[in-house]
């Protein structure tokens, strides 16, 4: 026995190793994103400088474009005062979100459940999703990591709940839901359909509506996700009218800047990329569970599909559509899909009527297809390579990594929409780099223009000035003296 229980935990540290390297190798080489990650990164930055929790401001002036609750900024001002002003803080949070996901479903299945095999492939199905473990969600500094892991924790708590009434089960799932609003948003209420339509399938919504336990439940959930809204207003007249514009309607009623999509966007996207090597395992996972319904098993099999179908069927039913809100539903699947391969892994070791050709072929297959799905999506998440929209932000990143010989530069841009730029302003300030925003530099003799492809007009003794690079509007001078 303890010859057995080394040799598990030998495994398990190996296992931990391997789902770390697709979520931590290589997360601050790519320049910072535009749109969502590139704006939260200033939002922390210049939270972190003005010391200001409750208002999250973009250049100086409170933000009233991106309107969700700042807790996801929050940690990612906690991680720059770890890590300072660099990639790899603005997405660290998201990194480590991931892996708590990952060993909440393992700890969950292996111990709650007494299913080692089905824990250990769910979390490999969940660490080898393309549209988990990929930008704007585990591998940037998106809102849709943290997200994914409170829905997740919420879901299977309140699952948990209606299998044992454990009031310790609605208590964590009510903290879970209030921190996914606290998140993002309403985005983190749209399991909720799906949570009471098990209820009622299962034949326990009555029970529930009437028992105590479920009002203190939504009373703690309302503390925790309600408070910033208000105490924002206080501070910020106008916040609260900007939630009601953009979140409770706007993207869901129509589709905000042109990403919209018909009604099998996201179906699309799954067999096509994010889980196509998993996809045609979930029909078969709810057929087992169907199958096995009068079991706990059977039941968290139903109650995790129809929890990632649910959630699915809402944001296929909204009019603005991204590749990435489909984040959350693939913890549920990965249970469905694990479950269906963990039967199978099952069969293939106890079934008597096939012979050991047979069961070493369908063992050896298992292992293929997760060594092929890993490798695949390390192939993808290690290349290191930045679109070629943003490669010259990459040049701009890597210029602010460079030697002390380059300092004393002058960054001068025009008035393009440019959060990713600016978050590498802020980060040249902190590593003692001249770089100024729409400033012609203070030197005698020296003329240079804003606007790209201009060249300097005049150099004088005793200053040397050189053209680096430039992106769109923006122009990376060097001045030495």
């Amino acid at each position: 026995m303890p010859q057995q229980f080394h040799q598990n935990r030998i495994i398990y540290a190996a296992l931990f190793i391997l789902a770390c390297i697709p979520l931590f190798a290589g997360l601050g080489s790519l320049s910072i994103r535009l749109w969502d990650e590139s704006r939260l990164a200033v939002n922390a930055i210049e939270m972190y400088e003005n010391h200001n929790p409750w208002v999250t401001y973009f250049d100086g002036k409170p933000d009233m474009w991106n309107t969700k609750p700042p807790l996801m900024i929050w940690l990612q001002v906690c991680s720059l005062k770890l890590w300072g002003i660099n990639e790899w803080a603005i997405r660290f949070p998201s990194a480590m979100a991931a892996l708590l996901t990952l060993i909440f479903l393992f700890r969950f299945i292996q111990q709650r459940i007494g299913n080692p095999v089905w824990a250990i492939l769910t979390a490999g199905i969940l660490v080898t999703t393309k549209g988990y473990v990929d930008l704007h969600v585990t591998r940037t500094g998106d809102y849709d990591a943290l997200l994914t892991l409170w829905t997740t924790v919420g879901g299977i708590s309140l699952w948990q709940y209606t299998e044992t009434k454990s009031t310790r089960q609605i208590w964590i799932a009510a903290v879970a839901f209030g921190l996914g609003v606290l998140t993002k948003g309403v985005a983190g209420l749209l399991f909720v359909p799906a949570l009471v339509f098990y209820l009622l399938l299962s034949g326990q919504l009555q029970a529930f509506l009437r028992n105590k336990n479920t009002y203190f439940a939504i009373v703690l959930f309302l503390l925790i996700a309600l408070p910033y809204y208000f105490i924002r207003e206080r501070y910020n007249p106008g916040y609260l009218h900007a939630v009601m514009e953009n979140e409770l309607g706007g993207r869901f009623l129509e589709a905000k800047e042109a990403n919209d999509g018909n009604w099998t966007f996201y179906l699309s996207w799954m067999t096509g990329r994010d889980f196509i090597f998993w996809f045609l395992f979930v029909p078969a996972g709810m057929w087992l569970g169907y199958r096995q319904r009068r079991t706990a098993h059977g039941r968290l099999v139903l109650f995790t599909a129809l929890m990632g179908l649910g959630f699915l069927l809402m944001i296929s039913l909204a009019k603005t559509k991204l590749g990435w809100y489909d984040a959350p539903v693939y913890p549920f699947l990965a249970i469905v899909a694990a479950y269906a391969l963990s039967s199978a892994y099952q069969y293939l070791r106890h079934a008597a009527n096939i012979s050991q050709l047979k069961r070493r072929m369908g063992i050896g297959f298992l292992i293929l297809l997760f060594t092929t799905a890993y490798v695949v999506l390390l192939k993808d998440t290690l290349s290191g390579n930045d679109a070629h929209a943003e490669i010259n932000v990459q040049h701009i990143s890597q210029y602010n990594r460079g030697d002390e010989d380059e300092k004393g530069a002058v960054l001068v841009f025009d008035d393009h929409y440019n959060a990713p730029l600016k978050f590498y302003l802020y980060q040249a300030k902190a590593k003692g780099l001249i770089m100024k925003k729409q400033e012609v530099p203070d030197l005698a003799g020296a003329y240079i223009q804003s606007q790209v492809g201009d060249s300097v007009v005049t150099v004088s003794d005793p200053y040397l000035i050189r053209h680096l690079l430039h992106y769109h509007g923006a122009v990376i001078w060097q001045i030495k003296k």
